[in-house]
């Protein structure tokens, strides 16, 4: 009876001790929600904040000015594509010009080759 009777004081005392446990995971848990709580209240006026700025600004005027300088940017790039395409265009001419006089002199070597043999001949 006495083995019983300390095997339930160790029971009774395991019990207890899951008890602390629970209690301190308990406390943890609450720290951590008042934590979480905080927080929250604080994006909450930090959100108010942000609404009242924002109510004072006229998003159609940033917008308008948004669109201004989208155009300008597209006007600059439209701008320095159409030069790019001119000196392309010309560089295209000049190679062309090239190929062309690169094809007489080719031509008029041929000629002096066949001139040539036939003066050996």
């Amino acid at each position: 009876q006495t083995f019983e009777n300390e095997m339930a004081q160790e029971m009774l005392q395991l019990d207890v001790d899951r008890l602390v446990v629970y209690e301190l995971n308990a406390d943890h848990l609450k720290v951590v929600i008042k934590t979480l709580w905080d927080q929250v209240s604080m994006l909450q006026k930090d959100n108010k904040k942000f609404k009242d700025l924002f109510s004072s600004v006229d998003l159609s005027e940033i917008a308008m000015k948004v669109g201004k300088l989208e155009e300008k940017v597209f006007d600059e790039v439209d701008n320095k594509l159409l030069k790019q395409q001119s000196e392309i265009d010309t560089l295209q001419m000049n190679f062309s010009l090239w190929n062309k006089q690169l094809q007489i002199n080719n031509n008029r070597l041929d000629q002096m080759e066949e001139k040539f043999k036939d003066f050996n001949m």
